[in-house]
């Protein structure tokens, strides 16, 4: 399938400083349509080296899962898709903790929305509210930094039929539409949080 005309376009957004990762510039860039947000973060992370990035989209034609064979479907302009690139990552943080660091960073904007029913990490990547996928999260380490995929159920109320595990959205667990860009921020401005949190480890064994 042909990427359409204005799947390359990365626009910017807007820009916003966060002085949880030493007054660093964070840059949300956003491409209308794109293979995947990964793809396009590796892209934009080459222009924007050492510079915290969200790349976000509203479809996504390849959503890549944890697995190869997996993919990340997603109904266009309702959910949160986005990859975020963050350049400096503490020395003291397993690698492969990382993507249960990134799952209660996603947890934490999750239940900040209102939703009383118990949020869950499920290693290695997926985010449960009540036993049903609401997040699903997928870390990619390089030499720009960390990659971390996030897809967010946010304002679809029905999914097809199929797959391993009932989903739900935060739309379906508040009652009421909610703002893609506005978790956008809080995802990552929670990420960041963590990566400074030296209390880290016991944060997620209580996420767990």
């Amino acid at each position: 399938m042909a990427l359409p005309e204005n799947s390359c376009r990365i626009e910017y957004l807007y820009r916003r400083k966060n002085i949880l990762l030493h007054g660093c510039t964070s840059l949300f860039l956003y491409a209308p349509v794109t293979e995947s947000t990964m793809d396009t973060a590796v892209l934009a992370a080459s222009i924007h080296p050492g510079t915290v990035l969200s790349v976000r989209s509203s479809c996504q034609l390849k959503g890549r899962g944890r697995m190869p064979q997996r993919r990340w479907d997603s109904a266009d302009g309702l959910n949160l898709l986005t990859t975020y690139v963050i350049p400096r990552i503490r020395d003291d943080i397993p690698l492969q903790l990382i993507p249960l660091l990134v799952g209660t960073s996603a947890a934490a904007a999750v239940k900040a929305l209102g939703i009383t029913a118990e949020v869950t990490v499920k290693w290695p990547n997926d985010l449960l509210v009540n036993e049903k996928k609401i997040c699903g999260v997928l870390c990619e380490m390089r030499r720009e930094g960390l990659f971390a995929g996030v897809g967010l159920n946010m304002n679809q109320t029905e999914f097809p039929e199929g797959g391993t595990r009932e989903r739900t959205s935060a739309a379906l667990e508040t009652g009421t539409v909610q703002s893609i860009e506005e978790m956008e921020i809080s995802v990552l401005d929670a990420v960041l949080k963590n990566l400074e949190n030296r209390h880290w480890k016991r944060d997620l064994e209580d996420m767990l």
